[in-house]
């Protein structure tokens, strides 16, 4: 029985195939990775489908890869061998609890982001959404990548919110992780073994994550936005604004945009100055205590920068769009960027006291390549931890231009890594490049985790980067 039975016993005629053009669409992404062609493409209906399809895979020999939205970049949704099958969860689509009473929720891993917000909108409800096309990202999948949603300095980065999963591990046998694993309640992953750190940040490569218990919150009663332009680069003076603006312990998100006039943002356009500009999202449950936020801010503000802070009047249709939850859904390809469009985009997590000095650091490679600065800082809570974004362009049609755009990456991405960041999505070539100076104890854990999750090899091979 060839391969393309085999699925087709398990999820049905209508759910599996080996049509090119569907093929195609599992090999690209925006950057200049391309993924391997797959054998098969499967969408699984449910948790048993999945395990039976990476049973019958195991037994066979054939890798398989799994796939949410399709929106991430460098790689990650891609194949990296041959004849590999892809598990594409978009059909798995249930919201399977909302519980209100002990700040959970309970979901599928084909959820898409705005299908939870409105779940949660309708009773009143938020948790941490990624800043992604709303229609088509996957809530479990930016939590498993271990990314960040809109207010991170509240929420923290996005895997600190799970509680438990359910995990088809690469035998094919399915197992809970968290309270779930212990009780009816998806509420936790304390006090026990935390076995969920095993599939968050793995990308496939220790299981497939079929459901998860995620942390939501009451949504406050009213937000606002407080944006401030400062004339110069990023400096210390500004990461001990920045700390200063941490410390009040009030604050959703402080987010610093550090790029050059002309120079392209994601989901914003082009930027129009050379300033920095802080912008600074707030909330409360009443307008009495938002008032008070908002002094406290302005106090911060004037005592660091006196007259010199720029504060921006904001329309209250201004203060609408920015605050809007998920963020718009203005990613198309095809429509806001174009065909050919690509980009080259390294992330970091790095500590608050080493910003300033990589920012500096920055300016200098973005001279030597003939680059405009296109950086982008936000607070994570918890320690202080700065998540570092940068996005340059070129055109995927383009050879040289391309080429152009990876050695700038490159040289970004090397500077990040000696100023102490650890890389968040990057290709896999980037990958090695990080663990190449990694302490040795934990890239053995690695292997010894991989290898006995995944004795034949088959989960995602090549996606971690790191072998």
């Amino acid at each position: 029985m060839d391969l393309l039975t085999r699925m087709r016993q398990i999820v049905g005629d209508d759910f599996a195939t080996q049509d090119d053009a569907v093929l195609e669409v599992y090999t690209r992404d925006f950057t200049d990775v391309d993924g391997r062609c797959p054998a098969v493409v499967t969408w699984p209906a449910s948790t048993n489908e999945v395990a039976a399809i990476v049973r019958t895979c195991a037994a066979h020999g054939t890798s398989v890869h799994p796939v949410a939205g399709g929106m991430n970049n460098w790689g990650l949704h891609l194949p990296k061998v041959d004849d590999t099958v892809v598990i594409d969860v978009s059909r798995m689509d249930a919201i399977v609890e909302v519980n209100e009473r002990d700040a959970y929720a309970v979901v599928e891993a084909g959820v898409t982001v705005a299908a939870l917000e409105q779940a949660l909108a309708a009773v009143g409800y938020w948790t941490g959404y990624p800043r992604a096309p709303s229609s088509r990202a996957r809530i479990v999948a930016n939590a498993l990548i271990e990314g960040w949603g809109h207010v991170p300095l509240r929420m923290g980065n996005q895997a600190g919110l799970v509680n438990s999963l359910e995990v088809v591990l690469p035998t094919g046998e399915v197992a809970r992780v968290g309270s779930a694993a212990l009780t009816g309640s998806w509420h936790s992953r304390h006090s026990m073994p935390d076995l969920v750190g095993l599939f968050l940040g793995w990308h496939g490569s220790t299981g497939i994550v079929t459901k998860m218990g995620i942390q939501i919150s009451p949504r406050p009663a009213v937000e606002d936005l407080i944006v401030v332009d400062i004339d110069g680069p990023y400096t210390a003076d500004s990461s001990r604004l920045v700390e200063r603006l941490w410390s009040l312990e009030i604050l959703d998100d402080i987010e610093v945009i550090v790029s050059d006039e002309g120079a392209f943002l994601p989901g914003i356009g082009t930027w129009p100055s050379s300033s920095q500009q802080v912008r600074i999202k707030l909330s409360a449950p009443t307008a009495a205590i938002l008032d008070g936020y908002r002094s406290a801010v302005s106090d911060v503000f004037a005592e660091h920068l006196g007259s010199s802070a720029q504060v921006r009047q904001l329309t209250p249709a201004d203060v609408a769009e920015a605050l809007k939850t998920p963020p718009r859904d203005s990613w198309d390809r095809d429509g806001w960027y174009g065909p050919s469009w690509g980009h080259a985009d390294a992330y970091a997590y790095l500590p608050l006291g080493a910003v300033a000095d990589t920012c500096r650091a920055y300016r200098k490679v973005c001279a030597e390549h003939r680059q405009l600065s296109s950086l982008i800082l936000n607070c994570i809570g918890g320690s202080r931890t700065v998540k570092v974004a940068h996005w340059s362009e070129f055109d995927l049609a383009d050879e040289a231009d391309t080429a152009r755009g990876r050695a700038f990456l490159h040289a970004v991405v090397s500077l990040f890594i000696s100023h102490g960041g650890t890389l968040w999505k990057a290709p896999p070539w980037v990958k090695r490049e990080q663990y190449v100076g990694a302490d040795p104890g934990f890239v053995s854990l690695l292997e010894r985790v991989k290898g006995a999750l995944d004795p034949s090899g088959t989960s995602a091979p090549g996606n971690l980067g790191y072998w």
